[in-house]
């Protein structure tokens, strides 16, 4: 009776814990002082849609929960190990928010409590999962554990619809036996039509696939710019988590300048973006001016500690769009100019 009662719990563990349909999934870790949970949402879901990774930690007031790179918004120097881990994983990652540290405190004692949560673009049709994610739980007296939270599994599915053969595959098991004893005529005629109409389907199907393919892959970050900074300002507006608003700027800036006018920025400090800028074609110096002005902005509100009130935060985003809309227009110029000949060799600068 024991090994049977322990295959039973075996059965029901594993059943709770695979996906269903497009529902949420998670893994979580507990330790005497810290609880990390990991979900994401949807579980299933195809190449137009976007996979949300909720973090959140609770851990004892006086331990403190060292954070994987995996989940680093912006590390200063050195390779962003954050995109490059999702990305190892098939996954590009689009916008990430942070919560402040909040305390609360319940029947179980008080925790302090912290929220991430990425957006990402999904990988090709197929089976997938989440990376691990490895935490440090440092004590009051130095100790420290390590806390590994599992991947979770998720499905890309194809837009094709297999609703036929599902109710093929019904209707031939409700004939049972006594269809296999008095079969009627083959339908030859009906058959032809179906596979006509099933050949059509599979290649609107196929189609439709390639032209999401060709759209989620080559949509540029500047091409989605005014529906970014809109969200960013409703969060300005509606949240309280202003420093999160700072670094998804911060980022945008990054990823915008090296996918026009400077690869590799996102491993650049900003005063190295405004020592470079001298370089950029296109840009006049009152362009570079008020670059260097956001930069610095942006880095005395991330890194000096100066307070980010809302009023602060919406300039900073007027001021952002309004750089970000000079660069796209320098490097469609550029790109203009190379095509008609008359463009700067590569690392010309204007006059």
């Amino acid at each position: 009776m024991l090994p049977a009662a322990i295959l039973m719990a075996g059965l029901a563990a594993a059943a709770a814990g695979a996906p269903s349909g497009a529902g949420p999934s998670s893994s979580r870790v507990v330790s005497g002082d810290a609880e990390i949970v990991k979900s994401l949402h949807p579980a299933e879901l195809t190449l137009a849609d976007d996979l949300e990774v909720l973090v959140v930690s609770r851990v004892r007031p006086g331990w403190v929960l060292l954070e994987p790179a995996a989940l680093e918004i912006q590390p200063r120097g050195g390779e962003n190990g954050w995109a490059r881990l999702w990305r190892d994983a098939g996954l590009e990652a689009i916008g990430v928010e942070r919560s402040a540290p909040r305390l609360d405190e319940g029947d179980d004692g008080a925790w302090i409590v912290v929220e991430r949560t990425l957006t990402l673009e999904p990988p090709l049709p197929g089976e997938h999962a989440t990376p691990p994610l490895s935490f440090v739980l440092r004590g009051p007296d130095g100790t420290e554990e390590t806390l590994l939270i599992a991947s979770i599994p998720y499905r890309v599915v194809s837009v094709l619809d297999d609703g036929g053969e599902r109710a093929e595959l019904e209707v031939g098991e409700a004939r049972g036996l006594s269809a296999w004893e008095a079969p009627p005529p083959f339908p030859w005629v009906r058959t032809m039509a179906y596979a006509l109409a099933g050949i059509l389907v599979l290649l609107a199907g196929a189609i439709l696939a390639m032209v999401l393919l060709t759209r989620r892959t080559t949509r540029s970050v500047l091409d989605r710019l005014p529906s970014r900074i809109d969200r960013m300002r409703r969060r300005a507006s509606e949240s309280d988590n202003l420093p999160g608003v700072w670094d998804e700027a911060s980022d945008l800036f990054a990823r915008c300048v090296s996918e026009r006018l400077e690869p590799g920025a996102e491993r650049l400090e900003h005063e190295e973006m405004v020592n470079r800028s001298s370089g950029w074609f296109g840009l006049t110096a009152r362009d570079r001016d008020r670059l260097a002005d956001l930069l610095r902005e942006i880095d005395r509100v991330r890194y000096a500690g100066e307070k980010a009130t809302r009023e602060r935060t919406l300039a900073m985003l007027d001021d952002l769009e309004a750089v970000l809309g000079r660069i796209k227009a320098a490097s469609d110029m550029v790109v203009m100019e190379m095509q008609s000949g008359a463009g700067p060799e590569p690392g010309e600068a204007r006059a």
